[in-house]
């Protein structure tokens, strides 16, 4: 508060007459939509961490597949016999 030369009255206006209608307004009606709601937001460090490492393991997988589909229908076409899909 003393570095931001603000006093408790101040800030508790400032909340009461902008953030919290605004949160209510706009940030709470999509966490209706939210596939995933982290707690504490970005100080969840360890929740963080768990998203991304299951997102790179997904786009890992994926890259995967690709790259066996890609050369399953490479080998296909050398052995004459129509392209094979990997799913």
């Amino acid at each position: 508060m003393k570095t931001r030369g603000r006093d408790l009255a101040g800030i508790l206006e400032q909340y009461t007459r902008f953030v919290k209608p605004a949160t209510e307004s706009f940030v709470l009606p999509t966490k209706d939509y939210a596939d995933l709601i982290v707690p504490r937001g970005v100080e969840n460090t360890v929740a963080i961490d768990l998203i991304a490492t299951h997102i790179n393991e997904i786009l890992i997988e994926r890259s995967l597949r690709r790259e066996l589909s890609a050369e399953a229908a490479l080998l296909g076409e050398r052995a004459g016999e129509p392209p094979v899909t990997v799913s």
